[in-house]
């Protein structure tokens, strides 16, 4: 792997941290079990009336999963929100899937 690469790399993982930071009442779900979310979900709940979960790719499935589990406890789905976003990787251009769900009590 070239320096620039590992530089490249180092970058993305710092801006992700600093996502993390921001997220309040937010969950991103990517490839762990869902069962690690609910229970991310439900601390969030603990405090907020409101939950935001977020999710791109192949992760949209699980969220999905997620929000309708939330839903049988009691939660309502405020909004759903569906985008394709942009990224350039080795000046290729890739659209990836991404949905944004809002719960609330």
């Amino acid at each position: 792997m070239t320096e620039e690469k590992q530089k490249e790399k180092i970058e993305k993982v710092k801006e992700i941290k600093e996502q993390k930071k921001d997220l309040g009442n937010s969950i991103l779900i990517s490839r762990k079990p869902i069962g690690a979310y609910l229970l991310a979900a439900r601390r969030v709940l603990e405090t907020d009336n409101e939950l935001v979960i977020k999710a791109r790719g192949r992760a949209i499935n699980s969220a999905v999963n997620i929000a309708e589990i939330l839903k049988r406890d009691g939660l309502k789905i405020k909004s759903i929100s569906i985008d394709t976003e942009k990224f350039t990787i080795d000046k290729k251009e890739i659209s990836v899937s991404s949905i944004c769900l809002i719960l609330n009590k």
